[in-house]
């Protein structure tokens, strides 16, 4: 870290060479990000831990609301996500998901079962895509 006039610091990747082939930096700099991004995960996954039930006590009440015609099964994943935000297609959202395959409804009964939440699910967005009901982890 080199340090400027007044309080303003300059912080510097750190430069490597290894085996004669130079690094602008090392994998050491990415930690902090990895670090971060592991404790959203796992701030995120006691809530879903907490939650779960009553998510899909809702997903079953709102889907009992529509007509459907065949039985239902539904699965759920962990997956990760990358996708357009449908009511700003200049936004993109990617990240960890856990996306519901509603077997047996049809894409607009899934949409209808998004609009029912409202589109979003204490704080984690929604998306639906064919027949797959999808939570953001975190």
């Amino acid at each position: 870290m080199k340090k400027l006039k007044g309080k303003v610091k300059l912080i510097i990747e750190e430069e490597r060479k290894v085996g004669g082939i130079e690094f602008d930096n090392t994998t050491r700099d990415q930690f902090p990000y990895v670090e971060s991004a592991l404790n959203i995960l796992d701030n995120n996954f006691d809530w879903w831990r907490k939650n779960w039930e009553t998510l899909e006590e809702m997903i079953a009440l709102y889907l009992k609301k529509e007509d459907l015609k065949d039985n239902v099964r539904i699965s759920s994943r962990f997956t990760v996500f990358h996708g357009i935000d449908e009511k700003t297609p200049d936004v993109i959202w990617s990240g960890p998901v856990i996306s519901y395959s509603i077997n047996g409804a049809t894409p607009q009964q899934v949409k209808n079962i998004k609009d029912d939440f409202g589109g979003i699910y204490h704080g984690r967005k929604m998306f639906a895509h064919e027949n797959q009901l999808i939570f953001l982890f975190g």
